[in-house]
């Protein structure tokens, strides 16, 4: 990969603001950074030069979450839409993505993975998809949102299986369940034994059952208190 010089930038880095700056990138990493005129060094080295004219040179967002951009579905399944998605966030500014699903049937959304699993962590048109975030069918009815109730299921131990093999292929990959359904716990410690993440999410669990959740392998929450359940006194009593 040629070198790349960006230069005339306003530079962001985790500690300060640089104006007037240079970043010098080489196989898609930063190698050096600076302000002022670049070392006259650079040019001997084949460096592709940018003038970036002031605009802001800054870390790419993650976004976690994503369930289409530019008129594209990531339930399409289809490396068109996953080109598509790519593309309208990389021009936000987003590096990085991860493909959320919706609740369908199994064999729908598997079909959304083997599509997505190949192309992730490969350079696309755009943002680099990291991996498969699957955000349902483990949902509480109760706290559906968006999401088809037809499509919900509890977390049987075929279920599980199915969805977890077809996602094993991925790079990285994330699932967003409700704890309390029937299966729920048994899903996250499958899931965290293969090394995917976790998170509660669309759940009405009570505090108890978010603590047997973190201890089977949940450990992060997807949206709070949209569609999760809300701050609740239970059994209290009056002083």
């Amino acid at each position: 990969m040629i070198p790349l010089l960006l230069h005339d930038a306003t530079a962001y880095t985790p500690r300060r603001r640089l104006d007037a700056a240079w970043v010098l990138t080489r196989d898609g990493r930063i190698e050096a950074i600076g302000q002022g005129t670049p070392p006259d060094g650079f040019d001997v080295l084949g460096v592709r030069r940018i003038d970036c004219a002031g605009k802001i040179v800054a870390p790419g967002f993650i976004d976690l979450h994503t369930h289409g951009a530019g008129g594209a579905d990531f339930m399409d399944g289809n490396a068109d839409a996953i080109r598509t998605i790519a593309r309208a966030h990389a021009a936000g500014g987003t590096t990085t993505w991860f493909g959320s699903t919706v609740a369908a049937p199994l064999d729908e959304t598997i079909g959304v993975i083997r599509a997505a699993a190949p192309r992730a962590g490969r350079p696309l048109d755009g943002a680099t998809l990291a991996g498969i975030h699957l955000e349902g069918p483990f949902l509480a009815h109760s706290q559906c949102g968006a999401h088809r109730p037809e499509h919900l299921r509890s977390a049987s131990p075929e279920a599980i299986q199915s969805l977890l093999e077809a996602l094993a292929s991925t790079e990285t990959h994330r699932i967003t369940a409700a704890p309390e359904i029937s299966g729920g716990l048994d899903l996250a410690r499958a899931a965290h034994a293969r090394g995917i993440h976790v998170a509660i999410g669309h759940s009405d669990a009570d505090l108890d059952t978010v603590r047997r959740a973190l201890e089977a392998g949940y450990s992060h929450v997807t949206h709070l208190y949209s569609c999760t359940s809300g701050l609740r006194i239970e059994r209290g009593y009056k002083t």
